[in-house]
This record gives structure tokens, C-alpha cells and sequence, in this order.
């Protein structure tokens, strides 16, 4: 682009210049259209197959039983297991940002199994 507007004048015009402006402003389109068509496609494909490594993981287990890191590495998926109440970690904080406008934010930090958060748990009245 620099050299083409350097040599306008002397062997290109003005609508050179406009024409590969425009060339370039499609092309970055088109790149961008591009990515975000593999990403999209990317994520879908890592949420399906998140899903099914899931429900194959949870296959025949009743509902209420925990699943811990040992039963991903043996394999092992009819086992039942103890229900441990392990302790998580949890800190929160207040933070204010902006020097006219304050704005406050409360931040929590948890530290806890991540296979924690996909185990479905229910509620009984008992």
C-alpha cells in the first residue's frame, strides 16, 4: 500500500490506490469471515465431543453418585463410590476501579474438583 501511494502520480492514479484499498478491505474481510468459520466449527466439534466424553464417563452411574479423577483413569464406570465431602478453598474480594466514576466489583476465587461442576445434582426433600 505505501509503495503504491508513493508512486501515485508518476505511473498510478488516484483510483489505483482506491481499487487495491478496496482489494484489501475484501480480502480482510474474507480472511475474517474464513476464522470465524473454523473457530465456530472448532468449538462445536470440541462441545460434542465434551458431551459425549461425559456421558460415556457417566454411563450407569445412579444420579447422585460422585465421580473422582481415580474412575476417569481406571475406567472403571460401574464401581460406586463413598460420597467424601472434600473442603474447597474459597477467598472473595472487593475491588474498586475508576478515578470520576468508582465502580466496585466482588470477585470470587474457588478452588474445587473440576469434575465437580458436571455432576448433576438433585435436590430431595427428605
Amino acid at each position: 500500500m505505501s509503495s503504491t501511494v508513493s508512486k501515485v502520480g508518476l505511473h498510478l492514479t488516484d483510483d489505483d490506490v482506491n481499487n487495491l484499498a478496496a482489494r484489501h478491505l475484501e480480502d480482510s474481510q474474507m480472511l475474517e469471515v474464513q476464522w470465524d468459520s473454523t473457530i465456530s466449527v472448532v468449538r462445536e466439534n470440541q462441545k460434542r465431543e465434551f458431551k459425549t466424553f461425559v456421558e460415556e464417563s457417566f454411563a450407569g452411574r445412579e444420579v447422585s453418585t460422585p465421580v473422582t479423577p481415580k474412575d476417569f483413569i481406571k475406567g472403571d464406570s460401574d464401581s460406586v463410590l463413598v460420597e467424601a465431602a472434600e473442603p474447597s478453598q474459597e477467598e472473595s474480594f472487593t475491588i474498586h476501579l475508576g478515578a470520576q466514576m468508582k465502580q466496585m466489583h466482588n470477585l470470587r476465587l474457588l478452588s474445587a474438583d473440576a469434575l465437580q461442576l458436571c455432576k448433576y445434582l438433585t435436590h430431595d426433600a427428605r
